[in-house]
């Protein structure tokens, strides 16, 4: 292959190669460990490390695992591939590509029927190929998945090797139609600690955490956050989105994390949410025959103290109307069934609900969810 083609990255180690061995220069301490075995070679990790550095990770850290990783330097192939014959063999006909691949090369493997082929014991090679490519794989609607597959099999180090390289464009990656999958999964599998930028970044958005919460994907990130954080952590961007509640329970993707919020979130954000809901009779009855908002209702007849989804029940059951308008909604027909269950153990409410659905059963079976 002509060098005029190569990769800056490959022009340069041809030019490393050929110089003699020459005492390493120093450089961040997670390398030490990985180079010292390797004589004259440590220059060239160091120069590769000062082209690209990583985070101050402390010995023995995500960097250092990565360099950990044994390289034939000489021939330009991994010395010890361990994957599977088929991948191996893949990387074998590489040539210098074995360091920084073509993601061509996964295409036989990342279909669904042919992913699971790629295991832990590919891990290594994947780490190499992905290194400062994880933006634009994640990007791709290809590639996500393979990102995604490396985060479940890679063990800590690894993962955080992977994630790293979307700091400073979390919110530009929530709001990608695939990159948004990547977070999603690194939230999912790893530590609060190990990913918290992504809770910084997302709060130093400059539209607010409510621009996100209305985002057909970045709603799925905060969701993700709200499931996996600690609460005391997500205090202030659940503040921030608390203060646009009444917008986000009625909007088509933002009333899936004031869901969340009531599910996963603390007692006094569901107070806060109920109060929303039926702050006054002509609010609940808003709610109750919204599509999206009888979603929220109904959770917040499902989740936090028992006290508080009978007096919700109640509220609905002493508006004239409101239940049977709420049982013909799309929206509202899960929200009557657990209405049903809250008043189940109070008679005066459980024969108050069955009336008002009988006087009006005539409009519920004239309806898809009435019926």
């Amino acid at each position: 292959q002509a060098l005029s083609t190569w990769t800056p990255r490959h022009r340069r180690l041809t030019q490393l190669r050929s110089r003699q061995p020459q005492p390493a220069p120093a450089m961040d301490p997670s390398w030490s460990r990985a180079s010292a075995s390797r004589g004259g070679q440590d220059e060239m990790v160091a120069a590769m490390h000062s082209q690209n550095p990583g985070p101050n990770w402390p010995v023995g850290g995500a960097e250092a695992s990565l360099g950990a990783y044994q390289y034939d330097w000489q021939d330009g192939m991994s010395a010890d591939l361990g994957c599977s014959d088929s991948v191996g063999a893949m990387f074998h006909n590489m040539g210098m590509s074995g360091f920084n691949s073509s993601m061509q090369d996964w295409d036989p493997y990342v279909d669904t029927e042919t992913l699971e082929q790629i295991g832990p014991e590919c891990v290594p090679t994947l780490l190499r190929s992905f290194r400062n490519q994880v933006w634009e794989l994640s990007k791709s609607a290809r590639y996500c998945r393979l990102v995604q597959h490396a985060l479940e099999l890679a063990d800590e180090q690894g993962q955080i090797t992977i994630v790293y390289e979307l700091r400073s464009r979390v919110v530009e990656a929530t709001m990608d139609p695939h990159a948004n999958h990547v977070l999603q999964k690194a939230i999912e599998l790893m530590r609060p600690t190990s990913v918290m930028f992504v809770l910084y970044e997302l709060m130093e958005h400059k539209k607010g955490t409510s621009d996100l919460a209305k985002h057909r994907y970045g709603c799925r990130v905060l969701e993700r956050l709200i499931e996996h954080f600690p609460t005391d952590q997500l205090a202030k961007l659940v503040d921030d989105m608390m203060c646009d509640a009444k917008t986000l329970i009625g909007h088509p993707f933002g009333n899936f994390v004031m869901q969340h919020l009531l599910e996963h979130g603390e007692d006094k954000h569901r107070k806060q949410l109920v109060d929303v809901l039926s702050r006054t009779t002509q609010e609940l009855r808003w709610a109750a025959g919204h599509q999206h908002a009888a979603s929220v209702l109904d959770k917040a007849l499902s989740y936090g103290p028992p006290e508080q989804h009978r007096a919700l029940a109640a509220k609905v059951l002493s508006i004239d109307g409101l239940l049977l308008e709420m049982a013909c909604q799309r929206g509202g027909f899960a929200a009557t069934q657990r209405l049903f269950k809250v008043v189940g153990s109070d008679a005066e409410l459980l024969l108050k609900a069955r009336q008002q659905l009988a006087e009006g059963a005539e409009s519920l079976v004239s309806t898809k969810h009435g019926r």
